[in-house]
């Protein structure tokens, strides 16, 4: 039996008057309290809640009370912990009342970062400390994550990534002189990073930037470990991993929360080394975009299994979106995202956190969500918009040169074409643009100077240059597009005498809840089964539970067929029955009634429980495909990485860095942990 924590476990309420009780999991292992009475929706979503440990100060969620560490067999591996400050430790935890370090959400030990339940390997547990592994039954309270990795692997080819990251990742010689080699290894960074180590342009503003970026990060409500980055960042010899993206609504897709992950986990590997220099991330925010059509939505799942496309509604300006206010425009969608997320306190606390602030830009607005998922590793966000003006001077000096600039842009794309290689941003994009006072971004044709009321902003070739001028770019963490066009401009940066920083490509995943991982492992099916229309992975699902896709009739008919051969067959022998005894007549007809009706309201249900479990299979293949490869692509390039985060709290953004080690090569499909109410029960589904 379970120890009970004292002073604030769920179930210490109303023990005494049986309301709580103790169920146990399969031999033995896990468990679970239940109340045995009726409940209405609102305490249903409150139990789980309190069961979850949201909001709990006393006790921790579902622990010993001697904070036992054994690790026996069967025992849940994964740490459940109470909230900062809680009395007690969770599972394999430190016991009630240890001292816990602040701004964790508990640990395994007094002091030590504490470990959620969030991601787990392959069906084994993340052993506790002092103990051995265990199956991974439940746990998703925020917390570090130790030793997480990824349940299965495969190559970029074969989720369709293009040919020059491909080739580049394996070391292809054609792209010698086009992109600097990919690392091997984290050491391999900082070896082929050391002409970005000593002195450059960034030195002489280094100490105005990080103070720039330490504002920006505490006006937006930034922990306090970014903006000790930010005081890093000013001390001569820090160098910068850098991700970055234009801002998406709530985010972006989930490629987005993987770069920052990666460069973020990268950071620490290289301070890891010995002999390395102090390292800080840096996510550059580009909101001097204006591409306004990709950046004011993002996809969610709604209760129907469908994309919803989530969207901002504002008219196309023109101007970049660091000048478009969408205060009054969030405040609107905020109600349908909350209807979209799960009903749970922490889901719903996040989305208050996110609530627009007066006058917040998209960029803003999308830095102050990364800070709250990210900041607590040290991430600094910076927004063009946010530096003085004297930092885009380069780049009016550089627009003297821009005919040179597209004469190497389109020799280089020759060459790439000439090789087999597929240019991915057209030679004739423009390289500088202009936002104006009312923030109106337009292209500067080339060999034409900047206005002098308007602000200087690169492209996106440009833009590549331009970070690299103004920070100490150790490493840049490039998606597959980004490294496409990025092989366009080595000779940008021959031509300004710029050393290139590292590149590095960026983790590419696809998350999977437990109980899809669960759904793909019961019919044995490969990710790539999911890029089929929804129909046909039906059909497999039906196959592999040994039916067919359309439903059977065969025993429906045969009990109908029986019924009119009764009915038939009575009718024939009631002249005989009636020269016998008249009055036997009334209770033979009964018979054939009764026996008729039988036969009829059991092929009416054989058939009705067909279609049923034909419907469940439908809602299951339905969920498999919308949710792991939506419309048919990788799933980090459509849903929205908000959906995961709502529904695992701060263990996904921690998670997400704890999955990177080394430099990423291949796609991999990673298992998490259970979200309560995030995705339907199979057996419960398939008596609908």
């Amino acid at each position: 039996e379970r120890g009970v924590l004292g002073g604030g476990g769920p179930w210490s309420r109303g023990r005494g008057r049986g309301v709580w009780r103790w169920s146990a999991g399969a031999g033995g292992s896990g468990g679970r309290f239940r109340r045995r009475s009726r409940r209405s929706r609102q305490s249903r979503g409150s139990r789980r809640d309190r069961r979850r440990g949201a909001g709990a100060s006393g006790g921790g969620d579902r622990g010993d009370a001697s904070g036992d560490r054994s690790g026996t067999a069967g025992a849940d591996a994964a740490v459940l912990v109470s909230a900062p400050g809680g009395g007690g430790a969770g599972r394999e935890g430190c016991g009630p009342g240890a001292g816990l370090s602040p701004g964790w959400d508990g640990g395994a030990a007094a002091g030590e970062p504490g470990a959620g339940g969030l991601f787990r390997t392959g069906g084994r547990g993340l052993g506790g400390k002092g103990g051995g592994p265990g199956p991974c039954t439940g746990g998703r309270i925020p917390g570090e994550v130790r030793e997480v990795e990824v349940f299965e692997q495969r190559p970029w080819e074969r989720v369709g990534w293009p040919s020059i990251p491909l080739c580049w990742s394996e070391g292809n010689p054609a792209l010698d002189d086009f992109l600097p080699g990919c690392p091997e290894d984290v050491a391999g960074i900082l070896e082929r990073g050391k002409a970005r180590l000593g002195a450059g342009p960034w030195e002489e503003r280094r100490a105005e930037l990080a103070r720039c970026l330490g504002d920006y990060a505490r006006g937006l409500g930034a922990p306090q470990a970014s903006l000790e980055a930010a005081e890093t960042l000013a001390e001569p010899g820090t160098v910068v991993v850098m991700a970055g993206h234009q801002p998406v609504l709530f985010g972006g897709p989930l490629f987005v929360w993987h770069k920052i992950a990666t460069a973020l986990a990268l950071s620490e590997q290289i301070r890891a080394l010995p002999g390395a220099p102090k390292v800080v991330t840096v996510f550059w925010n580009h909101s001097d975009d204006h591409d306004w059509g990709e950046a004011n939505h993002c996809y969610l799942l709604n209760p129907n299994l469908d994309l919803q496309r989530v969207r901002v509604s504002l008219p196309a300006s023109g101007r970049a979106s660091c000048r478009v206010g969408v205060e009054h425009s969030l405040r609107e969608l905020l109600p349908l995202v909350r209807e979209l997320g799960p009903d749970t306190q922490e889901a719903q606390a996040l989305l208050d956190a996110f609530a627009p602030e007066e006058g917040e830009t998209l960029g803003g607005h999308v830095a102050r969500l990364f800070f709250r998922a990210f900041g607590e590793r040290g991430l600094l966000v910076l927004e063009p918009d946010a530096l003085p003006r004297e930092f885009f001077e380069p780049l009016r000096a550089w627009a003297g040169e821009a005919e040179a600039f597209r004469a190497e842009l389109g020799t280089r794309a020759g060459e790439l074409q000439d090789r087999g290689f597929e240019v991915t941003l057209p030679p004739e994009a423009p390289l500088f643009f202009e936002i104006g006072p009312q923030g109106k971004r337009r292209a500067v044709p080339d060999g034409l100077p900047f206005g002098q009321g308007g602000r200087p902003s690169p492209g996106a070739l440009m833009r590549c240059l331009f970070q690299d001028w103004i920070l100490p770019t150790l490493a840049y963490v490039a998606g597959p597009g980004e490294l496409g066009y990025q092989a366009l401009i080595q000779g940008f940066y021959h031509r300004l005498s710029l050393p290139r920083p590292v590149l590095v490509p960026r983790a590419s995943w696809t998350l999977v809840e437990a109980r899809l991982a669960g759904w793909l492992e019961r019919w044995q099916l490969d990710l790539g089964d999911l890029d089929q229309a929804i129909p046909a992975v039906e059909e497999l699902i039906v196959a592999k539970e040994g039916g067919a896709a359309v439903i059977d009739e065969g025993p429906s008919q045969v009990l109908e067929k029986l019924s009119a051969r009764l009915a038939a067959e009575i009718a024939g022998i009631e002249a005989q029955v009636a020269k016998v005894d008249p009055k036997l007549l009334l209770p033979l007809d009964r018979f054939r009634l009764k026996a008729q009706g039988e036969l009829e309201r059991l092929a009416t249900k054989i058939r009705h429980q067909q279609r049923n479990l034909s419907g469940a299979w439908r809602k299951h293949a339905r969920r498999l495909c919308v949710e792991l490869r939506p419309r048919g692509q990788l799933q980090e390039r459509v849903l929205g990485g908000l959906q995961f985060y709502l529904r695992h709290g701060a263990a996904l953004p921690r998670g997400l860095v704890q999955l990177v080690k080394g430099i990423p090569k291949t796609h991999g499909l990673v298992l998490l942990d259970q979200a309560p109410s995030s995705v339907p029960d199979l057996e419960a589904q398939g008596s609908e």
